[in-house]
């Protein structure tokens, strides 16, 4: 996603534009937290077409001649969003010979199923669809006269798109695509202006406009590319290339739904279109559910719904997807696949208290109290510590999020959080470092209370242990960032020398370097708090619950 003058411009900008409830938007907030996940493109300052210029531009197409023009256009638009697979019409004039300007030609369900653009996917793509295009002012009558010539063909077209250059109201479109169905059975669909409208500018097809149009006067966007989506792009068209042969996953069909996945998650770092970004994951959940296997699955329903809510900020979506997620590992026995609804059901708190999602849209009750009993069950299953342990911890981190506010549930949260980490010693699949980054996230809520000092220090020891003194302290050095930021002055002090001796490797050289002007800010901190709050800055303290989650993506 590229920014110009400030201003996000890229993946829904309709929706970009428009906060949530408080101001807080979840893109922004995870762009600033995990920079590396967004695109480093820019756009250059080139013109760029308008709207409304373009909307006239269409509709004054006949008094330029442009007819021909119109209809390899609009043929393009069809083959990207509705099917890839067709062929145009070969006659000298409109139609040809075949009385259809395009139609489609028959795909196998193997190739089919590795497209990730239109409707024709596995299963339609050897229906046979006809299309017309017309710039005619009288829509009304051409459409008419168009399916008529088609439907007396008798070849036998499941469908037939109209596409027009006029706008036309929705309740005219419903009783004329009605009207043809009723008199020849077939499916008919009118496809207007303001459709044509949608897919340039909604997804990003301004450059095929301008070019097949022939638009003078606006250049196509010019992106200067990032190092690191230069290295996206490279990645994304050799998987692509890879996913289209239908023979390189002969025998490893696994990694062709891997590979789907993979390109769907580079082409969301991308910040490409929406419909390209959810039609790779449609792709790679179509791929996951022929093979059968549940865990891809859930990874790619996951990562759907994960790239619903801080991407594209769709809430409502982003509910449907939950359902997705939670029918896949409801009843999992292994507390890992649980982790990953318990992430989501945390976005689902967040949209519901924080961006206005309706609670019983969300179905938030239900779900959670599904989500607690397969925890407890889990959690209840000695024989598998580890797997225990972990589902523990996830009960409890559900209970610090839905009363945060509450001193005595805190308290109670974190006194079991201390008895959860003592009991994982000789248990090396426990997850410390995922926990110990949650705690880290806790200081800026919890930082003056003296259960999370004493959660902290236990977590900094078994950090040690079980990692390295390098991570053990980088965790005090984030304890001591919080603690001078709330103006614990000797607290800060004190752990920042412990953050040293910690740090004291060439590996760390830049924790370290952070822990020494940390603690000289800290003696000087009562002439130049300003200068501290600048070189420590954060994001906001008041965030949404969510950022409690584990956040794997």
């Amino acid at each position: 996603m590229a920014r110009v003058g400030g201003k996000t411009k890229g993946i829904d900008q309709g929706r970009l534009d428009k906060p949530t409830s408080d101001g807080f938007r979840p893109s922004d907030f995870m762009r600033a937290r995990r920079p590396e996940l967004f695109s480093d493109s820019r756009s250059s300052s080139a013109p760029k077409l308008q709207p409304a210029v373009f909307e006239y531009h269409l509709n004054s197409l006949t008094s330029r001649k442009q007819e021909t023009d119109f209809e390899y256009f609009a043929r393009r638009r069809a083959e990207r969003y509705i099917c890839p697979n067709l062929l145009p019409q070969t006659g000298p004039v409109g139609g040809g010979d075949s009385k259809a300007d395009s139609q489609t030609y028959p795909v196998a369900d193997d190739v089919s199923m590795r497209w990730y653009r239109g409707e024709a996917t596995a299963g339609k793509a050897q229906e046979s669809w006809a299309f017309a295009i017309s710039a005619k002012q009288a829509w009304r009558s051409k459409v008419q006269s168009d399916v008529q010539k088609i439907a007396n063909t008798r070849r036998g077209y499941k469908r037939i798109y109209f596409i027009t250059n006029q706008p036309v109201k929705d309740k005219a479109r419903a009783e004329v695509e009605s009207a043809l169905k009723r008199k020849y059975h077939v499916n008919v669909h009118i496809l207007d202006r303001g459709w044509i409208m949608k897919r340039v500018f909604e997804n990003g097809s301004v450059d095929i406009a301008v070019e097949a149009l022939h638009i003078t006067g606006f250049e196509s966007e010019n992106r200067i590319h990032g190092p690191r989506d230069l290295k996206r792009r490279r990645e994304l068209d050799e998987l692509e290339t890879q996913i289209a042969d239908s023979d390189r996953y002969r025998g490893v069909e696994y990694q062709f739904g891997e590979d789907c996945l993979r390109a769907a998650l580079i082409s969301r770092g991308l910040e490409l279109p929406r419909v390209e970004i959810e039609g790779r994951f449609q792709r790679a959940e179509t791929i996951a559910k022929k093979l059968g296997h549940r865990q891809q699955q859930l990874r790619v329903a996951y990562n759907r719904a994960w790239t619903n809510f801080w991407w594209f900020e769709d809430f409502t979506q982003f509910a449907g997807l939950y359902g997705v997620v939670e029918t896949l590992a409801i009843d999992s026995e292994n507390s890992n696949d649980l982790e990953l609804l318990t992430n989501i059901w945390t976005l689902l708190l967040s949209s519901v208290r924080t961006h206005g999602l309706d609670e019983a849209v969300a179905m938030l009750a239900p779900r959670t109290e599904s989500l607690r009993s397969q925890l407890k069950r889990v959690a209840g299953d000695q024989e598998r510590l580890n797997n225990a342990l972990w589902a523990r911890t996830s009960l409890l981190l559900m209970d610090l999020q839905e009363a945060p506010q509450d001193e005595a549930n805190v308290a109670r949260v974190l006194s079991e959080l201390k008895g959860v980490i003592a009991q994982i010693d000789g248990l090396i699949s426990y997850p410390i470092t995922v926990v110990s980054k949650i705690v880290q996230q806790l200081g800026d809520f919890l930082g003056t209370n003296t259960e999370y000092d004493e959660l902290c220090e236990l977590l900094t020891d078994t950090m040690r242990q079980r990692a390295s003194d390098g991570e053990a302290g980088r965790m005090l050095l984030a304890r001591a960032h919080q603690k001078l930021r709330n103006r614990k002055i000797y607290d800060a002090i004190r752990l920042y020398g412990r953050a040293q001796l910690m740090l004291a490797k060439r590996e760390y050289r830049p924790e370290l370097i952070s822990a020494l002007v940390g603690c000289g800010l800290a003696y000087e901190s009562r002439v130049c708090y300003g200068q501290l709050a600048r070189t420590f800055s954060l994001p906001p303290t008041k965030l949404s619950p969510s950022l409690w989650s584990t956040g794997k993506s």
